[in-house]
């Protein structure tokens, strides 16, 4: 707090130029500034182009909305060459051309698109450029001051993949496979952002009245004297030592292709203490990869939970059991293995999912923390991979406090006598409250209950007593 932020936005090809021409003109910067802005070169066809952060349409583009760039400079050469390296791009992985920062498909617990930026490969200092591939219909309206047949056309294509609604073209088109439903190799992301829009009609002003935005704008004394920065010529020779980008290195494949807002923990019993940490304000839970943790409500501990740097497996559970042959294991990689099995962890802002495999059976279990109240979901689904129809039980497990977490941990035998539970008559439910031992201490009561989306009727059973459920001195990998 009150501290200068270590990192610069200091590239030439970003909007910082704008801001650096804009001061200098009124005196606030020195023209040195202006030459301390980052001029990484990289090569299209035979010429040098700068790069930018990301390799966005934004980051090139929306500066010349205003600004001139004069012809046979580094900043109008550079505009042209990216359009192109888009345009190559764009062909080469079968898609329409325009990409940008924008919205994509994925959303939070509040169901709103989320936005990141978005570049070629090559072009942005950005590693990971080449994991998403978002169609911004914008980037193409932006190229439109260079390139308006192209950009045209361009735009056509878009209209025939549904990209035209209501109010103007949508914010993108999400060509990424792990974001694409099933049976499509597109979704289009059904918002718009006023900023896009403005600069979309900005653009299209210039490319239809020959840059009078550009002209008022330079009209202007202050910034007419600091014109002469924008005619920096662009190099006869490309530097020989730039920056390494990410086209310079071995290129993923399309299956290890992720979500830039998800976090892979493949093996989490080997991989180093991930969590991921929950909360709509009141409720909170933190889940471990290997699958425990903890809810809070507010300043209450609803389940136990006690750090320990060796063992981890305090938490709320998900169990299978094969009721063919009786084996049963943890949907989550703790506290009950299996042979041979598969886990894997996701973690992402809105959700935690544990995917475990054991044998043919697959299961996946998804974490949230609902918006609208005090409490928590989970979401099971098995996959039955094998010829054989299999009868699965599915078992939930956590032990509950409703009270202090240091209370808990100081007296835990002490602090289970005052939890009362009571069973639904339908065993579909658990109600628990914690008996008071102070006359001003609040009333608390959670419940606990399965529903099935499905709209099927199954049997269902109820445990509260812990030693029923597991058994005198044992414990849950034992029951």
């Amino acid at each position: 707090e009150h501290q200068l932020d270590e990192s610069c936005y200091d590239l030439l090809a970003s909007e910082a130029r704008l801001t650096s021409l804009f001061a200098i003109a009124k005196g606030d910067l020195p023209t040195e500034h202006w030459f301390h802005l980052g001029r990484p070169i990289v090569e299209i066809g035979f010429k040098g182009a700068l790069m930018s952060w990301s390799g966005s349409m934004f980051e090139y583009l929306m500066p010349p909305l205003v600004m001139k760039e004069a012809q046979g400079s580094i900043l109008n050469q550079t505009s042209k060459l990216i359009i192109k390296r888009q345009i190559q791009y764009g062909r080469s992985k079968n898609v329409p051309w325009g990409i940008s920062e924008a919205a994509y498909n994925a959303r939070d617990r509040e169901l709103t698109y989320q936005y990141t930026n978005f570049g070629v490969p090559g072009l942005g200092l950005k590693r990971g450029l080449g994991q998403n591939t978002v169609i911004a219909p914008y980037a193409t309206v932006l190229a439109a001051q260079f390139t308006p047949r192209e950009s045209v056309q361009n735009l056509a294509r878009l209209r025939r993949l549904g990209a035209l609604g209501r109010h103007g073209f949508y914010d993108a088109v999400d060509f990424t496979p792990q974001r694409v439903p099933e049976g499509t190799d597109h979704v289009v992301v059904l918002n718009y952002m006023a900023h896009h829009s403005g600069m979309s009609i900005a653009a299209v002003a210039d490319a239809i009245f020959e840059g009078r935005l550009r002209d008022r704008f330079h009209s202007d004394p202050v910034i007419e004297s600091a014109e002469l920065l924008l005619q920096e010529r662009a190099p006869r020779d490309i530097p020989t030592a730039t920056v390494r980008t990410e086209a310079d290195e071995r290129s993923k494949d399309e299956t290890e292709v992720e979500s830039p807002d998800t976090r892979i923990i493949l093996d989490p019993l080997k991989a180093l203490r991930s969590t991921s940490v929950m909360s709509n304000g009141r409720y909170s839970v933190m889940v471990t990869a290997t699958g425990s943790g903890y809810s809070r409500w507010g300043e209450l501990a609803v389940t136990r939970w006690q750090p320990d740097p060796t063992e981890d497996r305090l938490g709320s559970y998900i169990f299978l059991r094969d009721a063919g042959t009786g084996d049963w294991w943890s949907a989550t990689a703790e506290p009950k293995r299996a042979t041979h099995e598969e886990v894997q962890t996701l973690f992402s802002d809105d959700k935690a999912s544990f995917i475990k495999s054991v044998g043919s059976l697959r299961s996946e279990v998804e974490c949230i923390v609902i918006s609208e109240g005090n409490g928590e979901g989970r979401r099971v689904t098995l996959y039955n991979d094998g010829p054989v129809d299999r009868h699965i039980e599915v078992t939930s497990f956590a032990e509950l406090v409703l009270g202090s977490d240091a209370s808990d941990n100081a007296h835990p035998a002490f602090s289970k006598m005052f939890v009362e539970t009571e069973i639904a008559a339908n065993n579909g439910a658990i109600f628990a409250t914690r008996r008071k031992r102070e006359t001003d201490e609040p009333d608390v009561t959670m419940v606990h209950f399965v529903t099935d989306p499905s709209g099927s009727t199954r049997d269902a059973e109820a445990e509260t007593d812990r030693r029923a459920f597991i058994g005198r001195g044992r414990t849950i990998t034992e029951a």
